[in-house]
């Protein structure tokens, strides 16, 4: 899967959570496993998947996904540095899209709490994301 495909794919996936609150990404009717054509990924992220294919990484180090994932999760921050958000990420063992109040970090507390018209509206904030990365890596 090509970074395009990633965003298109993980596009898909976040827009459903924003209309279907409720349900959890691996509920998405895209999934293989429940009759789609998407093959399950890791985390059930593309956009995770396509880091880890194309940088031959896993995700341990945060500093493939704040300098490779098309979605600029550091824009989330009051961090300006990659540099030191890598090391945030790491001193809090969390991905860049799990960091405090990150619009995913965000929507698992959402779903945590069964509040899902904030889990609705936190998986619309990942999409407009989505959408933006996708607008930079162009047609």
């Amino acid at each position: 899967m090509d970074k395009r495909e990633a965003i298109l794919v993980s596009t898909r996936i976040w827009s459903w959570l924003a209309d279907n609150p409720e349900p959890h990404k691996s509920d998405w009717p895209g999934w293989k496993h429940n009759g789609g054509d998407v093959v399950e990924c890791i985390n059930l992220c593309p956009l995770c998947q396509y880091v880890c294919d194309k940088y031959e990484t896993d995700l341990e180090y945060a500093m493939a996904c704040v300098f490779h994932c098309p979605v600029k999760w550091i824009e989330f921050t009051d961090h300006t540095d990659p540099h030191e958000f890598v090391e945030s990420c790491e001193n809090k063992a969390v991905l860049p899209c799990e960091y405090y109040g990150s619009p995913y970090e965000r929507w698992i507390g959402a779903r945590w709490t069964k509040n899902y018209n904030l889990a609705g509206a936190c998986a619309g904030e990942v999409r407009d994301a989505l959408v933006k990365a996708l607008d930079k890596v162009g047609a």
